[in-house]
């Protein structure tokens, strides 16, 4: 309850934020549309030039086709419909859209003049909040007593300046705060501020598992996010206008560069993700080389825009860059989906349609939520598709697990069954010694027998209840005629239990019988010795019941202290038990009770 609360309170806390900034900017800024003209391939124009035509090529740049690299625009504005406002002032201010580069013309004494703009430059005609520019005028600057004109080329924002506004503000004070930027602030951030607080929490989630587990597939998606993250901040009025305003060339290096990065990250994290090496060897192959050139063009773009901010195929490289990683997207779609070799593919598939879809929604919409909208889909289902991965990943583990404790029980159960068979040899060797061939071809007999029995049920690491008490009777008449009948034994069984449908480890109870009879009954030297087991229902568990009337358990140890030889019968149970009770909530428990009257031994097996 009490993180939900605290999610609750910074929620409120971003919305709060968003409204103030949302109610404290103020809108008395009034709209200007510029006709626009592109200069011709080969072609120079003048200010006198665009001043003197009727008409320009575009009435506002909203009509432009495109915005190709390397062409001049001209924008003309036209102020006479604002002409009243000198009236009541003197100066007044033009705000600029995002012109990185351009130059302003203006009358001063009788002559047109230029007054530079660049962005990457400081200059007093620059807004200390956002990237845009402010031009100071008064009336007697006016081209032709109406008209302000700009050249540029400097468009890095693209598409974006097409629908940007142009105002002008009636005191200083509204021009340099960029008021007027700030109008549809509250609707612009929420989107980016969620967008961000999923991508740290992520981001947060992922480093801290690739911390615990060095994995490589969290490295990578964890730098997804981050270079996501620092693309789309630059939507964001309060992270970004410290650097537009002190370090705007490393903001726009860092912008232009994230977006490569972006691209990188997300084949090497899907390449992880669905073990390309070892499924899709020549997916894999395309992937790498891709890599290394998406590596290489980070490098190269960052000392191209280092060096030349303005450099004219720069936007071409990161056009390029755009439509391949977008049709390399398409292709490996494709391919996954005919050579699919789990699901995770469907997780893969699924994310990048999604953001493909939110970037085609932004490129024809102009708005850049759709987006923002595709990459936070986009990195739930990734994020998804990790959690589903570590299912997968932990259930094979366990049963990675479960087969190498089986080949265990399997290993040991083999340990138990020629420590029996060396004894029944042995038996059989004093028969023949003794001339008893009678007994001797008895005892073989029903030692083939019990040899088969073992054989059949060796596959299993359980058996039904029913042929472990078969088992027992047998290796019990071995025993009996071993011994020449020297011992009388008895196996009681609950007409509660389903001796046919409940199972248990094989062989499990025989140790505890044959310890109770060499070490119990044998050095005894009073008669009658006897031996019982009982097998009782006890709610979710078997209990099984051995009593003799041996010497009991502190003289078998001074016995066997005099003996040279050291069985290895309990010790092998022992390990078995540990192996049966391995990741079990309810496990196999033996206890002993020691009496004059000899010992009991309870094995407490849980019903399977």
């Amino acid at each position: 309850m009490k993180k939900y609360l605290i999610g609750l309170i910074f929620i409120g806390y971003l919305i709060t934020a968003a409204k103030a900034q949302h109610n404290v900017y103020l809108y008395n800024d009034l709209r200007l549309i510029p006709s626009v003209e592109a200069e011709k391939k080969g072609e120079q124009y003048s200010p006198e030039a665009i001043l003197k035509k009727e008409r320009l090529q575009f009435a506002s740049p909203e009509n432009l086709d495109n915005i190709p690299s390397g062409v001049a625009y001209w924008l003309r504005f036209d102020l006479n419909s604002f002409l009243y406002l000198f009236e009541s002032y003197d100066t007044l201010y033009l705000n600029t859209p995002s012109f990185y580069r351009g130059a302003y013309y203006l009358r001063e004494g009788g002559k047109i003049k230029s007054v530079e703009i660049n962005f990457f430059n400081k200059s007093d005609l620059k807004s200390n909040k956002v990237k845009r520019s402010y031009l100071p005028f008064t009336k007697e600057n006016l081209l032709e007593n109406r008209f302000i004109v700009i050249k540029t080329d400097g468009f890095l924002g693209g598409y974006r300046w097409k629908r940007s506004g142009f105002y002008i503000a009636n005191n200083n004070q509204d021009a340099i705060q960029d008021y007027s930027y700030f109008k549809r602030s509250f609707e612009r951030q929420i989107p980016i501020y969620l967008f961000l607080g999923l991508a740290g929490a992520l981001f947060i989630l992922n480093v801290l598992l690739y911390i615990y587990s060095l994995n490589h597939i969290y490295l990578f998606y964890s730098l997804f996010l981050l270079f996501q993250s620092a693309y789309y901040s630059q939507l964001s009025l309060n992270i970004i206008t410290y650097f537009e305003a002190n370090h705007p060339l490393l903001l726009y290096v860092v912008t232009s560069v994230t977006q490569i990065a972006i691209n990188l990250m997300y084949l090497l994290f899907i390449r992880s993700f669905l073990e390309m090496p070892a499924d899709y060897p020549k997916l894999n192959k395309v992937v790498k080389i891709i890599a290394y050139f998406l590596a290489v063009l980070i490098i190269a773009d960052t000392i191209i825009l280092i060096i030349d901010p303005f450099f004219p195929y720069q936007s071409v490289l990161m056009n390029f860059q755009r439509y391949f990683m977008s049709l390399f997207a398409l292709y490996g779609i494709i391919h996954l989906l005919i050579f699919k070799k789990s699901n995770l593919v469907y997780f893969v598939v699924i994310g990048t349609a999604i953001f493909v879809t939110g970037a085609l929604f932004t490129l024809f919409l102009m708005n850049i939520k759709y987006m923002l909208a595709g990459a936070s889909i986009e990195s739930f289902v990734f994020a998804t598709g990790l959690a589903y991965r570590i299912k997968m990943v932990y259930e094979d583990k366990l049963n990675l697990e479960k087969e190498a404790v089986s080949a265990s029980k399997s290993a040991l159960r083999a340990q138990i069954n020629p420590h029996f068979i060396f004894n029944a040899l042995n038996s059989i060797q004093h028969l023949i010694t003794v001339n008893d061939k009678k007994s001797a071809l008895r005892y073989l007999t029903k030692c083939s027998h019990l040899l088969r029995q073992i054989l059949e049920n060796s596959i299993e690491v359980n058996v039904p209840l029913r042929r472990e008490i078969e088992l027992l009777k047998l290796y019990l008449e071995l025993e009996s005629l071993r011994f020449d009948q020297s011992f009388e034994y008895s196996i009681a069984v609950d007409e509660q239990l389903d001796i046919h449908n409940l199972e248990m480890p094989l062989f499990l109870i025989q140790p505890y019988v044959e310890n109770a009879i060499i070490h119990g009954l044998m050095p005894a030297t009073y008669k009658p010795k006897r031996i019982n087991i009982e097998f009782c229902d006890k709610g979710a568990f078997i209990l099984c019941t051995i009593s003799d009337n041996g010497i009991g358990r502190a003289a078998a140890r001074a016995l066997r202290k005099k003996t040279v030889y050291v069985s290895r019968g309990m010790s092998v149970t022992k390990k078995r038990l540990d192996l049966i009770n391995m990741n079990r909530s309810q496990k196999t428990l033996v206890t002993f009770e020691d009496s004059d009257k000899g010992t009991k031994v309870f094995i407490n097996i849980p019903k399977m």
